[in-house]
């Protein structure tokens, strides 16, 4: 089963440090984030029932969605691994629209873990009004990640 997180995280993190998708999410210092800082503050036993995914050869217990899994069919990813099918709960665009806070108090442009393919700078995002974007690899955004248990 796979749950994914309804608002992003109090903070706002770059996909990477500098204007780059190369190596898309395998490579991504997110994905190193996500795997041991942010893992790490989650409750024991959450941790201990959360199951590793493999995405694109590589196993994690905390990810981020796909363009695919959050838009269906998109062309901006054409060379993204494992880009998955839609998940049901994103066909409703406002399920796409995430807050970023501890009160949830503004919508927030979040990342995806697809790496945009018209530029080699950028990674697919969600804009705050749950539209398909995508912005630099270094600029900060939200997080709403996915775990399976």
């Amino acid at each position: 089963v796979m749950f994914m997180l309804k608002d992003c995280l109090r903070d706002t993190y770059p996909m990477n440090d500098d204007y780059t998708n190369a190596g898309g999410w395998k490579a991504s210092k997110l994905r190193k984030v996500l795997n041991t800082e942010i893992l790490a503050l989650l409750p024991d036993d959450m941790r201990a029932a959360i199951k590793p995914r493999v995405i694109d050869g590589e196993s994690d217990l905390l990810w981020l969605a796909s363009e695919m899994e959050v838009f269906g069919q998109h062309d901006w990813t054409e060379n993204d691994p494992d880009r998955g099918e839609q998940m049901a709960y994103y066909k409703r665009r406002g399920n796409r629209i995430k807050a970023l806070g501890d009160e949830g108090e503004a919508a927030y442009n979040w990342w995806q873990r697809s790496p945009y393919a018209s530029n080699t700078t950028s990674f697919c995002s969600v804009n705050s009004n749950g539209n398909a974007s995508n912005n630099y690899a270094s600029a900060s955004f939200g997080v709403a990640f996915g775990f399976c248990v």
